[in-house]
């Protein structure tokens, strides 16, 4: 029965009536199905044309009702209007309800769970980007092709109530450009480490190490300083307290 509304959903097709309701007479029965065959077709379903005809039909059946995770959650409030990732629509239901759930039940990959966490810590910061300070962290911090996902699917979070992004400042443009311009890309291109900054405070390991790097982090890809370990030092010596 799922794999009838995904193929539906990729070949636009209607189902017939008479097929409809027998579907929904034994739509309960997919409780039986292993939760890695369920996770594959609704992925492709969800990457499907006409997903916005087949998930208002999950909707109409009750099938979320017979899901893992889904099953705790009113999915009748969640709309998609145009196709989208799996993944998103798991971040964009996790926003929407505020909620924290487990994703174990799911069975996922370790990098499908990763990509779901950045997809909401994504869409909790797009609304709050409004100068290109905090674009550059913006892009320098979270993966730019989910950030570019969540952008394309605007439609879909407006439609779920999910506050969107402020285009003058955040597009896809400006996302390609401001990644472009990074002077680093991950904490490895850093010209410094704990080992060298603990040298040169003449301190040991502690909280403050973490916190350290991170505003050195900011400082260089915000353009407050170089990335060469004499400049990072001097920086440091004249903006940091321990």
């Amino acid at each position: 029965m799922i794999r009838c509304l995904r193929f539906q959903s990729q070949l636009s097709f209607d189902i017939a009536t008479e097929t409809f309701e027998a579907m929904r007479t034994q739509m309960a029965d997919i409780k039986f199905l292993s939760i890695e065959r369920i996770v594959i077709e609704l992925t492709k379903l969800m990457r499907g044309i006409n997903v916005e005809k087949s998930f208002n039909h999950l909707k109409s059946l009750k099938a979320f009702n017979y899901m893992p995770y889904f099953e705790h959650l009113d999915m009748n409030q969640i709309n998609v209007t145009e196709p989208i990732d799996l993944e998103l629509l798991i971040a964009i239901v996790s926003v929407k309800f505020d909620i924290n759930y487990s994703l174990k039940p799911l069975k996922l990959s370790n990098r499908q769970v990763k990509d779901i966490n950045q997809y909401i810590q994504i869409m909790n910061a797009l609304p709050s980007i409004i100068t290109k300070e905090q674009l550059k962290m913006f892009v320098y911090d979270y993966d730019t092709n989910l950030i570019k996902n969540v952008m394309v699917a605007a439609d879909v979070l407006k439609a779920n109530d999910i506050q969107g992004h402020e285009p003058l400042i955040v597009n896809l443009q400006t996302i390609d450009e401001t990644l472009h311009r990074l002077p680093m890309h991950n904490r490895k291109d850093m010209m410094v480490n704990g080992g060298v900054l603990m040298a040169h405070l003449n301190a040991k390991s502690g909280p403050w190490l973490k916190d350290l790097l991170r505003q050195i982090e900011i400082a260089i890809v915000t353009g407050k300083v170089s990335n060469e370990e004499t400049e990072i030092l001097k920086w440091v010596d004249n903006h940091v307290k321990i």
